[in-house]
């Protein structure tokens, strides 16, 4: 398979330069997540929503930030009046491309990032949440990614960081590019 090719230098100007503590898993975060999707249900009540659901590394309940990920993937008709329905909530947004949002909160000593994504993103997140869970190998090698590559982005960036080497497999696994899984 195709390797992929260097990122711009302005790829990585996105990622903090402070290394990032990896916390352990917390069971308690699982109970968080089911109370925090119901509570974002109840305030999504009025559109249609395709799926909510507890994702990264809580969901995979592995090692990672302590943040606690819930995906939205509303409606396409509705992608507009939910990122304003939300931002509104929310009272702002942290992040806004074409087929993602990320809105944050705090809950019981947990960061909450609730990500908001439609089309191709949206599809691939799902394809990735399964196949992490369904191949422990595969998730195995990303924990301890997570855990080798803590420090900035923009240091390892040109380094042979092996995560491009873990997102190709991974890539070749779904049937799609590694292009496809990072945009």
């Amino acid at each position: 398979m195709q390797q992929l090719p260097p990122f711009p230098d302005r790829y990585w100007l996105k990622f903090s330069n402070e290394p990032v503590e990896i916390a352990p898993f917390n069971p308690r975060s699982e109970k968080v997540a089911e109370e925090y999707i119901y509570r974002l249900q109840t305030i999504l009540v009025k559109f249609p929503v395709n799926d909510i659901y507890h994702r990264g590394s809580t969901a995979l309940k592995i090692a990672g930030k302590g943040d606690i990920e819930i995906g939205v993937i509303p409606d396409e008709n509705y992608w507009f009046e939910v990122i304003v329905d939300l931002s509104q909530h929310f009272h702002g947004l942290g992040n806004l491309d074409e087929e993602y949002a990320r809105f944050n909160d705090r809950v019981d000593d947990f960061d909450i990032e609730v990500i908001l994504m439609r089309g191709h993103t949206a599809k691939l997140d799902k394809k990735l949440h399964t196949f992490l869970l369904a191949n422990t190998s595969l998730l195995n090698e990303y924990k301890q990614i997570k855990q080798d590559y803590c420090n900035s982005q923009r240091e390892e960036a040109g380094k042979g960081n092996p995560t491009l080497a873990t997102i190709e497999k991974i890539a070749q696994a779904l049937g799609v590019s590694s292009d496809e899984l990072l945009k």
